[in-house]
C-alpha cells in the first residue's frame, strides 16, 4: 500500500545546493539524544560490543544527527525547489516500505537565500509523464534573484496562434516582449530608450532626446484639425516627387532659394527676396510690387507686361519716320 507517512517538522543541517533537490534534515524523532549544533557531516563515534562469552570489542563507525531527504512537489506548479539554508524548517515525508526521505518547505521563516524559481502550467492536450517540460508543452514562470531575472513565456501547443515571451531583466534594466511573428517590443531603462520593430523593419525608436520612424513602404500622419511641425531646420528628401494639396500655402521666409526649373499654375504675390537657380514658368497674373532684376537669359512671354501704368505692348516709340506700328522695344 502506498502509504505517505508524516515525520514532523526537521532543520535543514546545511544550505542546500542550487542545482540539487536533496538538503541534510534533523529529525528530532530519529535522533532525541542529540545536543548541541544540528550538523550535517558524519562524525566519527567509537562502539563497544560484548559477545556471548563476554569478550569486548571495539569498533569505528561513522554517525550523523541528520538524514538525506529529496524535496517533493507537494500540491504545486513550482518546478524548481526553495533554496532552504542551515536552519530552515522543512516538513519530513517517506513512502511506507521505503527507505528514501521526502521534504517539503515548511515557510517562510526569513532564511531562504537568492532563488531560482520556475513554475509551469501545463498548456497542451497531449501531455503525458513522459512530457518534458518545455514552452512548447508548458506556460512557464521564472523568477531569479540569480540572475535578476523575470520571464514568462507562452506556447503554441493548445492551437495558440502566437507564442510570447516577456522579460524583465532588473540587471540591465530593461524590459522586452518577444512574439513567434518576430515583434519586438523593448524599454531600455537606463538609456531612456523605446523601442518597436516587426517582422517587416517598420520601427518606432525613442532614445533620450531622439525619435527616429521608419518603414518600407507606406508611412501617414493624420490630424483632423491640425498638425504642427516646429524645429530648428527642417529637411525634406524625397527620390521622385513631393505633392502639397491645399486651399492656402503661406511661406514667411526673408529669403527663398530654389534650384532648378519651377513650374507655377495661377496667381502669385511674393514680399521679400527670391534668388532662383534654373528655369522658371509661370501660366496665370504676376503681381510685383517693388524693384525687378534680370541678368542673361533668353526669357519669353506670351502676354503683356504694365510697369509703372505704362503697357509693353500698347504704347509706342517715336522713330525716324513717326510711330513704330506694332511697338518695338
Amino acid at each position: 500500500m502506498n502509504v505517505l507517512e508524516c515525520y514532523g517538522v526537521g532543520t535543514v543541517a546545511e544550505d542546500k545546493e542550487t542545482d540539487s533537490d536533496e538538503v541534510q534534515v534533523y529529525l528530532a524523532s530519529h535522533f532525541p539524544d542529540a545536543d548541541g549544533e544540528v550538523v550535517a557531516t558524519a562524525e566519527k563515534q567509537e562502539i563497544t560490543t560484548r559477545s556471548p562469552t563476554g569478550d569486548t570489542n571495539s569498533s569505528t563507525t561513522l554517525v550523523s544527527n541528520s538524514v538525506p531527504c529529496k524535496w517533493m512537489a507537494l500540491n504545486t506548479n513550482r518546478v524548481t525547489s526553495p533554496d532552504v539554508c542551515k536552519g530552515s524548517k522543512v516538513v519530513v515525508y517517506k513512502f511506507q516500505g521505503t527507505n528514501k526521505y521526502l521534504w517539503t518547505y515548511f515557510g517562510m521563516d526569513g532564511t531562504l537565500r537568492l532563488e531560482t524559481v520556475v513554475w509551469a502550467f501545463s498548456a497542451s492536450p497531449n501531455i503525458s509523464e513522459d512530457t518534458p517540460v518545455t514552452p512548447d508543452n508548458y506556460y512557464m514562470f521564472l523568477l531569479s534573484t540569480h540572475k535578476k531575472q523575470i520571464q514568462l513565456l507562452t506556447g503554441q501547443g493548445n492551437g495558440e496562434p502566437v507564442a510570447y515571451s516577456i522579460t524583465l531583466d532588473t540587471n540591465t534594466g530593461q524590459f522586452g516582449i518577444v512574439d513567434s511573428e518576430n515583434n519586438i517590443f523593448s524599454i531600455n531603462s537606463l538609456s531612456h530608450a523605446f523601442s518597436f520593430i516587426n517582422d517587416e523593419k517598420s520601427l518606432i525608436n525613442i532614445q533620450e532626446k531622439d525619435i527616429t520612424l521608419s518603414c518600407e513602404n507606406n508611412m501617414l500622419l493624420h490630424g483632423k484639425e491640425k498638425i504642427n511641425l516646429k524645429c530648428t531646420d527642417l529637411n525634406m528628401e524625397a527620390s521622385n516627387s513631393i505633392n502639397v494639396q491645399t486651399e492656402t500655402t503661406n511661406w514667411k521666409s526673408p529669403t527663398f532659394n530654389l534650384e532648378g526649373n519651377m513650374f507655377h499654375k495661377g496667381n502669385y504675390e511674393q514680399e521679400g527676396n527670391y534668388t532662383q537657380l534654373g528655369n522658371y514658368t509661370v501660366t496665370g497674373d504676376i503681381g510685383l510690387t517693388g524693384n525687378f532684376g534680370m541678368k542673361g537669359g533668353t526669357g519669353t512671354s506670351t502676354g503683356d507686361w504694365t510697369i509703372n501704368g505704362i503697357s509693353y505692348l500698347q504704347h509706342w516709340h517715336q522713330g525716324q519716320h513717326g510711330p513704330t506700328s506694332p511697338p518695338q522695344a
